[in-house]
């Protein structure tokens, strides 16, 4: 009868710790940073965030045309054309962002380089303006 306790005893205790196995005891642990999903970070697909000093501007009913040179790149998105520091390009910019960020009266001779959020758009509309502003900081 003992031997039969004892081999009771030791399947029930197998048994147990089995069944702990992977089993978080305490709920403060935090998550593994492994398992964690990532958070999206980066720019939109076609986008670039430059410094760009205006050379020239013509305006356009409710928009500007201007040719500006790139002073400094901060990033791309994923599927953007590379813009050279040094490069003149050509940049399409709604009044009213020129409006909102205050640079109208000051747009063909601004005091510093500007940073713009530009996207790629050509083969959309005007082919002669293959970038829009679509932010200034």
């Amino acid at each position: 009868m003992n031997v039969r306790l004892f081999w009771m005893l030791g399947i029930l205790l197998f048994i147990g710790c089995a069944a702990g196995v992977g089993v978080r005891m305490t709920g403060d642990e935090e998550t593994p940073a492994a398992s964690r999903i990532p958070e999206p970070k980066g720019m939109a697909p076609g986008t670039v965030k430059a410094t760009l000093s205006v050379i020239s501007s013509e305006e356009k009913g409710n928009s500007f045309s201007l040719v500006c040179r790139v002073t400094k790149v901060h990033g791309y998105g994923p599927a953007t054309p590379p813009l050279a520091e040094g490069s003149e390009i050509s940049v399409s910019l709604a009044r009213t962002l020129a409006e909102k960020a205050g640079i109208l009266e000051n747009l063909e001779n601004p005091e510093s380089p500007l940073v713009f959020s530009l996207e790629y758009v050509q083969g959309l509309g005007d082919k002669s303006l293959p970038w829009r502003a679509f932010e200034i900081h």
